[in-house]
């Protein structure tokens, strides 16, 4: 009954942090049984007020989109106050390694959400960076000076994920490893002629890959990500927007060197044809021509 519902104003009242970060994470579960199901629908009710209610009137409650509306209004807030997090804690990040000159990047994350016309709808992940100047013993006694955090004494994995301020970054050995060693030495070239030059964000002031590589990377990461376990509409719309944003940065020749040399240029232009049909992304902002092939192909 809508009579019955909180307004928008005594809902804000009601949910606090902790209370929208645990909708945010039962939103993120995949609902692949009923309980689960159930648990996601009484958390959206508690949340709005009417604890309790569960079962069949809740569910046909949530299908018809009652609930469904009380919850994005929630979620819109909440994303835009864990953006705000991470920004504020990427700024603090930046500005302390560009004080000591570390050579490092920041990948993906904020710094693809703030080339979105509302940065604040894009879910917030990890902060992923890449420190390249120095061997990992230096780089790890640094950091946890200028960070105050504790790293492990080597990388075994890729990465060595860790906790600052309640947000987890990801230090990584390598930004991406490629499957043959033709292609993966092609990248590491290209990757260290970009990082030569240090190209830094409009907005924060963290130090990025430049557009032309940038790209190639965001898109090789969705790549492989669609052949190990499959991608989400963030990864399309993350590419999309670079490809807006930077149309008239991109050096389109070299992006081809770099999509052929590391064996994905055919994937790029099958995904393209998805960004145009589906994500709506113009046609002229696509950097290549598709074929009616990769069409069907996308």
């Amino acid at each position: 009954n809508p009579e019955e519902e909180l307004s928008l104003e005594e809902r804000k009242k009601i949910a606090d942090y902790e209370e929208i970060t645990e909708v945010v994470n039962q939103y993120a579960i995949k609902m692949s049984s009923e309980e689960k199901k159930q648990e996601y629908i009484k958390t959206v009710h508690e949340l709005n007020g009417h604890p309790g209610q569960c079962g069949r009137k809740t569910a046909r409650n949530f299908r018809d989109g009652t609930d469904q509306r009380n919850f994005y209004e929630i979620l819109k807030k909440t994303i835009k106050k864990i953006n705000e997090k991470h920004y504020g804690e990427l700024k603090d990040f930046a500005e302390k390694l560009n004080a000591k000159d570390i050579g490092y990047v920041v990948v993906k994350g904020q710094t693809i959400s703030e080339l979105y016309p509302n940065p604040n709808v894009r879910i917030a992940g990890d902060i992923d960076f890449l420190c390249y100047d120095k061997n990992y013993d230096d780089i790890k006694a640094e950091l946890e000076d200028l960070l105050c955090i504790k790293l492990p004494k080597i990388i075994i994995e890729k990465e060595v994920a860790f906790t600052r301020n309640g947000i987890l970054y990801e230090l990584h050995k390598d930004l991406i490893i490629f499957r043959y060693k033709k292609h993966n030495d092609f990248w590491m070239k290209e990757l260290n002629k970009s990082l030569a030059a240090k190209h830094f964000s409009d907005n924060s002031g963290v130090c990025i890959l430049e557009p032309t590589i940038n790209v190639a990377y965001v898109f090789a990461h969705l790549f492989f990500h669609f052949i190990k376990g499959g991608i989400g509409l963030r990864h399309l719309c993350d590419l999309a927007v670079m490809l807006h944003h930077y149309k008239n940065d991109i050096d389109k020749e070299r992006l081809e060197s770099i999509l052929k040399g590391t064996g994905i240029f055919n994937a790029f232009i099958a995904f393209g044809s998805v960004l145009i049909d589906y994500i709506g992304l113009p046609k002229n902002e696509f950097p290549f021509d598709i074929s009616s092939k990769y069409e069907k192909k996308g």
